[in-house]
């Protein structure tokens, strides 16, 4: 039986899938598999009904879908006149016969398992996984694009000087790289290496050279070089591809200046794939090296990663779990992470980059894990790749995270915050992490502060754009709250979180009725999972529909007997509802369960009804230590 919020249920029928055939088990290998990028099948899936399933019992972002219906999709595109799912495609274009000769094409190669990219008016580079291209864009969509690279440049012009002799660094823009095999597997492949390759520039000299993130590569890395330079101010370019055969893997690279778009170096490197870390290193230093000879003061080379050689399928299955995690799926993250483990049990970026998973699985809104479950396991992961690597930032921001969160010990996270920056300055997640840290902590400035260092090296991503509304929000700024959300979900209308910051501001502003409807959808999109039950319930409280709330927290009574409900969750129900004891006896289990958004009572206007209160004061002190 289709889930409720499957497309299915809003389109035609489609045949069934024979549930024996290996799934398309997220959004990155949905969109592979269609041969355009995330957001575009997240599209399909809003405007066009694309056949995609939701688990019940997992977060809103865990998907996956059957090649079968889609493969039954596109042909019902085609009938209706071309395989691309837009608006203007879809009557036949009899006046035009090339466009009927590139739907034949598309016939061919869908009988090959695979779809081309329709082209480009103009020439276009490959971006890894989920190409995409803008021929016969409708303007609708076109308009949202230059909308966002706008966005993005107007971040980046307030961030950075225009010109590096200003910055007295080098901005440097990695472009996802090609795939010179079209199968979705190696594009998978060279995405995760993109992004690896990313990390490691990023790690060489971050004084002196930044390189943006792998969410803005890959969000970005269709613009021109020109297009580039005006809205990021890069300096430079690095593209290249990549060729795998067998056990050897070949890179080729180039290093473009955005000043006169001319390639200033280019090579390739042929290795073993055992070989492929020293590969990495060998491209690493090279660009670092050229870049040396523009911008005098970077450091002569990068150090070496330290795992000389590794396991291919390793490897691979670890440039997976990146991938997965990118796409913040995290139950495929895990087990990819967890297939790397297996292959070569002592690679350290593997065990940093399963402690990070196996840690969210235990925090809001994912919740497929008890705390009390993931947090040692976490902790024993991060110290192991640690004892292996002590530059892994994200090792230290798991043992930071719990420190805050588990621990309650505020001194320890920040010195473990701070570590994971001494460390990997340009991990992006060290600064959105540490920026959370001062949040509960009610240092709005210093919040803001790392947001800012976040977004200078990745200005497109979307959840730092949901922190923002998030630090308004607790600065009790709703009109600001609502200027950041509704710009965010008007080019992105199925991003959770910036509709959670929506929802609550229209709450805190008594705008109910907008509320109402804003927490109905967050309900349809997150499949009714327990973060957003308890906040449409803790709404329905206060606005006096007291048997809605009720039903709400047998809702959550109900999933209880299948999969962990935090007890903050009816918490804030009871809240809603005026009823203090129950409100305060839960917010003690959630204390017990070491629940992490337990500390944002310090700071969400929710919990004010509880501030008078002796116990939710005592509460607030053991875990917000002053």
């Amino acid at each position: 039986m289709p889930d409720a919020n499957t497309p299915r249920d809003r389109s035609g029928p489609i045949s069934a899938s024979p549930r024996n055939e290996s799934r398309l088990e997220s959004w990155g290998e949905i969109a592979s598999y269609l041969g355009r990028d995330i957001r575009t099948a997240q599209r399909y899936e809003r405007d066009f009904a694309l056949p995609v399933h939701r688990l019940r019992t997992a977060k809103q972002g865990q998907v996956y879908a059957y090649r079968s219906e889609i493969d039954e999709w596109i042909k019902q595109r085609q009938e209706k006149g071309g395989v691309a799912a837009e608006p203007n495609d879809f009557e036949p274009n009899a006046a035009n016969p090339e466009s009927n000769a590139k739907t034949n094409g598309t016939n061919a190669s869908r009988q090959a398992g695979t779809i081309e990219a329709e082209p480009s008016p103009t020439p276009q580079k490959a971006s890894g996984v989920g190409e995409e291209t803008t021929g016969g864009l409708p303007w609708k969509w076109a308009f949202l694009a230059l909308t966002g690279l706008l966005a993005v440049g107007v971040i980046v012009a307030a961030l950075w000087p225009s010109r590096p002799e200003a910055r007295g660094k080098a901005l440097l823009f990695v472009r996802p790289f090609e795939t010179l095999s079209g199968e979705a597997n190696e594009k998978a492949f060279v995405s995760g290496l993109t992004n690896e390759l990313i990390t490691q520039l990023a790690k060489a000299d971050p004084a002196k050279l930044v390189v943006f993130a792998p969410t803005t590569s890959i969000s970005l890395g269709k613009s021109s070089i020109r297009e580039l330079q005006r809205e990021l101010s890069a300096d430079y370019v690095l593209e290249g591809s990549v060729l795998r055969a067998q056990e050897q893997i070949r890179i080729n690279a180039s290093l473009v200046s955005a000043n006169d778009q001319k390639t200033k170096w280019a090579n390739s490197y042929t290795a073993d794939m055992r070989e492929v870390l020293k590969s990495q290193d060998k491209v690493v230093n090279d660009v670092v090296q050229q870049i040396l000879g523009f911008l005098p003061g970077l450091k002569a080379g990068l150090r070496a990663t330290g795992f000389g050689t590794v396991d291919p399928a390793a490897y691979e299955a670890y440039l997976k779990g990146r991938l997965y995690f990118l796409d913040r799926d995290i139950l495929r993250s895990r087990e990819a992470y967890e297939a790397a483990i297996e292959k070569d049990p002592k690679f350290a970026p593997a065990q940093a980059g399963l402690a990070m998973t196996v840690l969210l699985a235990g925090q809001a809104p994912n919740d497929m894990l008890t705390p009390l479950s993931a947090v040692p396991e976490a902790k024993r992961l991060a110290e192991q790749a640690l004892a292996s690597d002590r530059t892994l930032g994200d090792a230290y921001c798991v043992l930071a995270n719990i420190a805050q969160y588990y621990d309650y010990n505020a001194r320890n996270a920040e010195r473990l915050f701070q570590k994971a920056i001494e460390v990997d300055p340009s991990n992006v997640t060290a600064h959105e992490w540490y920026a959370y840290y001062f949040m509960v902590l009610n240092r709005i400035e210093e919040a803001e502060r790392e947001r800012q260092a976040a977004l200078k090296l990745d200005p497109a991503a979307l959840l730092l754009s949901a922190q923002g509304a998030e630090i308004r929000y607790y600065k009790r700024d709703y009109d600001g709250v609502l200027d950041e959300t509704r710009k965010t979900l008007r080019a992105y209308p199925n991003f959770v979180y910036a509709r959670i910051w929506q929802a609550s501001a229209l709450r805190e502003k008594k705008m109910y009725g907008e509320a109402a409807q804003e927490f109905r959808l967050l309900r349809q999109q997150t499949n009714d999972s327990p973060a957003s039950l308890s906040l449409e319930g803790h709404f329905l409280g206060i606005t006096g529909d007291r048997q809605g709330a009720l039903k709400v927290l047998g809702e959550l009574d109900s999933l209880s007997q299948q999969r962990f409900v935090p007890a903050l969750y009816r918490a804030g129900i009871y809240v809603g509802l005026g009823d203090r004891k129950n409100a305060l006896a839960n917010l003690q289990r959630a204390y017990q369960e070491r629940y992490d958004r337990l500390e944002y009572l310090n700071v969400d206007p929710m919990a004010d009804p509880l501030r008078n209160e002796s116990e939710f004061q005592e509460l607030m002190k053991r875990v917000v230590p002053k």
